[in-house]
C-alpha cells in the first residue's frame, strides 16, 4: 500500500493528483492524508499504524523545527517498513537533508518553482492524460504564486480552485475529493467547488473591508494587521496579499490559531526586494516559536503569551526593510 501525505493548499493537492493519477496507472492503491508542517508529525503517527505500508510520498510539507524531533521519530519508524520520497521545495526541509539521508528518505528538491512544478518534471509524462495534469499543474504553480496565469481561463480557474480552498480550510474531506475529482473524473471543478468558491469570495471582501479597521500600525514599508478575535482561518493569506497590492507596503496581519499560539502571517510586494522569510525566522526563534514559508509569503508562529514581544519586533522591521 501506498501512503501519500500532502499539503492542503493548491500547490500541494495538485503535486499529490498527478502522483496519484501515477500510481494508479500502476494499479497500486494509495491512500492520501494531509497535513501542515506543525502537524505532520501527528499524521505520521496515523500513517505508522497502516498495514502493508510499502511506501510513503510527502508532498510540499516543510519541516517545522519545532516539532523535528517527534516528527524525526515517526519517520525512523515508518522507514523501518516502507521507502520514504519527501517531495518538497522549502528552504526548512533542506536543512535537514542530512538527517533525513541518515534515515534512508529520498528527497526530490527544487530551489525554483513549488511542489506541483517538481511533480510535473519527474512524473508527468507518465499520467494518463498530460495535457489535463500539465494544466493542473500549471495552477498549482499559479496558487503558489511562481508563475502567473497566462491567459483569462486559467486565470479564472486558479481563482475557482483556490477560493474553494479558503471556505473551510479545515475540511480536508473536501480537499482529498477535489483530489479525486481531478483524478477520476479529470474536471477542473464541479458545482460543489463553484459554491464554495463563490461563499469564500463573499466572505473575503467581507474581510477586506474590516482588515482597514484592523492596521495597528502603518509605517513607511510595513503594515500591521491585528485579527485575533476575528473567524478568518483560510483567508489570511488572501487579505494580506489584498492590502499589500494596494498599499505596496509589506503587510503582516496577527492572528490567533489556538488558546496558546499566535501567528503572523507576511506578504511582500513585488517592487520590494525584502526576504521577510529571514527577518520573520529571526523573531520565530527568538521568541521561542517557529515558521516556514517563502521570502516573499511566509508565516511564524509563537507562544501566544509572548504577543506584546511580538509586535513590539515586528514594528521594528519597518527600520530594517529597504
Amino acid at each position: 500500500m501506498r501512503c501519500i501525505i500532502t499539503h492542503g493548499d493548491l500547490d500541494g493537492l495538485t503535486a499529490a493528483a498527478i502522483l496519484v493519477d501515477v500510481l494508479n496507472q500502476k494499479g497500486e492503491k494509495s491512500v492520501l492524508l494531509i497535513a501542515q508542517p506543525f502537524t505532520l508529525a501527528n499524521v505520521l503517527s496515523r500513517a505508522s499504524s497502516f498495514e502493508n505500508l510499502s511506501k510513503l510520498y510527502i508532498i510540499d510539507v516543510g519541516l517545522d523545527p519545532a516539532t523535528w524531533e517527534q516528527t524525526k521519530r515517526h519517520l525512523a519508524k515508518i522507514r523501518l517498513k516502507a521507502d520514504i520520497i519527501w517531495i518538497d521545495h522549502h528552504r526548512a526541509t533542506l536543512k535537514k537533508i542530512e538527517e533525513l539521508s541518515k534515515l534512508g528518505i529520498s528527497l526530490i528538491y527544487s530551489i525554483d518553482g513549488s511542489a506541483a512544478s517538481i511533480v510535473k518534471h519527474v512524473y508527468l509524462e507518465k499520467t494518463s492524460n498530460p495535457d489535463f495534469f500539465s494544466k493542473l499543474a500549471f495552477i498549482g504553480e499559479i496558487g503558489d504564486k511562481v508563475r502567473e496565469a497566462e491567459d483569462e481561463e486559467t486565470a479564472k480557474l486558479a481563482e475557482i480552485l483556490g477560493s474553494s480552498l479558503s471556505a473551510d480550510s479545515d475540511d480536508d474531506d473536501f480537499k482529498i475529493r477535489l483530489i479525486q475529482l481531478w483524478v477520476k473524473e479529470q474536471k477542473f471543478y464541479d458545482e460543489e467547488v463553484e459554491k464554495r468558491a463563490r461563499q469564500a469570495k463573499e466572505r473575503l471582501q467581507e474581510l477586506i473591508k474590516e482588515a482597514k479597521n484592523r492596521v495597528i500600525f502603518d509605517g513607511e514599508r510595513l503594515v500591521l494587521i491585528d485579527f485575533r478575535g476575528v473567524p478568518a482561518r483560510g483567508y489570511i493569506g488572501k487579505v494580506a496579499s489584498d492590502y499589500t497590492n494596494k498599499t505596496g507596503k509589506v503587510v503582516i496581519v496577527i492572528f490567533n490559531s489556538g488558546p496558546t499560539e499566535t501567528v503572523a502571517t507576511c506578504r511582500v510586494p513585488p517592487t520590494l526586494n525584502v526576504n521577510a522569510l529571514n527577518l520573520l525566522m529571526k523573531i520565530a526563534y527568538k521568541l521561542g516559536g517557529s515558521g516556514g514559508g517563502h521570502p516573499k509569503a511566509c508565516s511564524i508562529r509563537v507562544p501566544t503569551a509572548r504577543i506584546n514581544t511580538l509586535r513590539r519586533e515586528l514594528e521594528k522591521l519597518d527600520r530594517v526593510m529597504h
